[in-house]
């Protein structure tokens, strides 16, 4: 998961949008139709069937930089200078250009780094970043669910 975050250059990564397809900026769920490990993976991801639930998403943090990779409410929001031309991919609904004039607000004082690339941060540790022990520490350390919870699963 951390790696579909950042290495969108690699080969492994390239691969799987062309298997799966991208849906607002995130590879889609392959469904049954998916590899047993592409299952796994988006069971991380979203935090599905876990008994520890949504802990990697939980650990990751973004930072945006220039907005190359930024979403916004499942739309793509190209930014211009200031953030004063939004550019949306549909017609908004009344509702809709109601949360706009709320969101602008809250973004009035939000500025994108050109020089500064958006980029992940893993929460447990922000110096060093991610790493397999880091993980693995996190998924041990924390007091285990009882037998009972997760017989259920």
């Amino acid at each position: 998961c951390w790696r579909m975050l950042v290495d969108k250059g690699g080969l492994w990564f390239r691969v799987l949008p062309t298997r799966y397809g991208v849906e607002r900026g995130c590879l889609r769920a392959g469904g049954n139709s998916g590899s047993s490990w592409w299952r796994e993976i988006e069971r991380i991801r979203d935090g599905v069937d876990s008994p520890r639930g949504g802990w990697f998403g939980e650990c990751v943090l973004k930072k945006v930089g220039d907005g190359t990779w930024t979403f916004f409410s499942g739309l793509i929001l190209g930014w211009g200078t200031g953030g004063e031309a939004w550019v949306w991919r549909k017609q908004l609904w009344a509702w809709e250009e109601e949360m706009l004039g709320e969101c602008q607000a809250l973004l009035h004082n939000f500025f994108l780094q050109a020089q500064s690339p958006d980029l992940w941060l893993w929460r447990p540790d922000p110096i060093r970043g991610y790493s397999i022990r880091g993980a693995y520490q996190l998924l041990t350390s924390h007091p285990s669910d009882s037998l009972d919870a997760v017989a259920d699963l």
